[in-house]
């Protein structure tokens, strides 16, 4: 068969094994400086036709796209929280993230850490969760017992302890 010409029933499938990035919006310094990178890694990646670069998304497709995932990747450089890879547990979805910023803490043992920048451990961790059931199901399970620790309520109790106390101090 012509791999320049594939059949209807490829483009199907390849379409439902897509890889598509996010980025956070197209007005952020972040990801208007990231974009060259980014191009240049898309761009010579052996899976390139299975990426689609969909740049801004509003909240509906961005929930569309997190619960539609089988893993979602987060290698952040630096992140001062972490709320995509809480975003991916509340929903049942497995994570792997580097160990950046304040990711460790947030996601404990829920989510699959890998040295910041390291390419072959990000691209293993990614293999083994989608490829290994039971740990895609072991992460599963920990994301929906640890996303709750970090929710509005316990958020905003949280702070108005602090302020109690501040204020009584």
């Amino acid at each position: 068969a012509d791999r320049t010409s594939p059949s209807n029933a490829s483009l199907r499938r390849a379409e439902r094994n897509a890889v598509r990035t996010v980025a956070p919006t197209e007005r952020s310094e972040a990801a208007s400086s990231a974009s060259p990178a980014l191009t240049a890694a898309i761009d010579g990646a052996w899976h390139r036709r299975r990426i689609r670069r969909l740049g801004w998304v509003d909240d509906d497709a961005r929930w569309a796209l997190v619960r539609g995932a089988s893993v979602v990747a987060y290698p952040s450089r630096y992140e001062g929280f972490g709320l995509v890879p809480l975003d991916a547990m509340s929903v049942g979805v497995p994570v792997v993230a580097t160990a950046a910023g304040a990711i460790a803490e947030v996601t404990g043992d829920a989510a699959r850490l890998v040295p910041v920048g390291d390419r072959d451990a990000l691209t293993e961790a990614l293999r083994e969760v989608l490829n290994d059931g039971d740990v895609s199901a072991g992460l599963i399970t920990a994301g929906n017992q640890r996303h709750p620790l970090f929710s509005w309520a316990t958020t905003v109790g949280g702070l108005m302890s602090l302020y109690r106390a501040a204020s009584e101090g």
